[in-house]
């Protein structure tokens, strides 16, 4: 994982310092997913910073990772309830 975020910070380094879609500043590339490349390619225009930049994400992913396992609470709940409910008007 560290050297793919690298790989695609430098890339989106350059793009955003309008040095064009390049690793090495003299190649072009697109080897990477565009919504990730996206995603750095703005934080790259605030700061230069890749422990910015990587605090950020990691900060970003783990605050999805509870907004995900709340849903998945919420979720189950509901099917849970749905099922007791379901159980209780239609007896076998």
């Amino acid at each position: 994982m560290v050297d793919d975020f690298f790989y695609y910070l430098k890339i989106a380094q350059n793009f955003a310092h309008r040095a064009g879609s390049t690793f090495n500043g003299i190649v072009p590339t697109n080897g990477y997913h565009p919504l990730w490349f996206l995603i750095l390619s703005v934080l790259s225009r605030f700061t230069d910073s890749p422990r910015i930049i990587l605090g950020f994400v990691a900060a970003s992913a783990f605050l999805a990772s509870v907004a995900t396992y709340i849903c998945s609470l919420k979720l189950i709940a509901l099917l849970v309830s749905a099922t007791s409910l379901r159980s209780f008007l239609l007896p076998a």
